[in-house]
């Protein structure tokens, strides 16, 4: 299931892409048309409003906050057995 993160990104890299396709440069532009630069604006605020809201579910809505902690606390948990491993004697392995 994609997210809204991912959905949203797509359609402004797909309004670039459209801009940026239908002009010749010869040389280095910046976007002028000022109305996809205020619509860029206001997907870019609503996105945020969305981040700071909780709304946004980047790994979908089976993957809770608290998973992902729990999955980090594995990992640092892994990485300090491999530290006790590489300090300890060889021959105990």
């Amino acid at each position: 299931m994609p997210s809204v993160f991912a959905d949203r990104f797509y359609l402004m890299a797909t309004k670039l892409n459209k801009l940026s396709s239908s002009r010749t440069i010869e040389q280095h532009t910046f976007l002028s048309d000022i109305s996809e630069i205020h619509q860029m604006e206001g997907d870019l605020l609503k996105l945020l409003e969305e981040f700071h809201a909780g709304r946004l579910q980047v790994f979908g809505a089976e993957c809770s906050l608290e998973k992902l902690e729990h999955v980090r606390v594995m990992q640092e948990n892994l990485s300090k057995k491999h530290f006790e491993c590489d300090s300890s004697d060889p021959e105990k392995w």
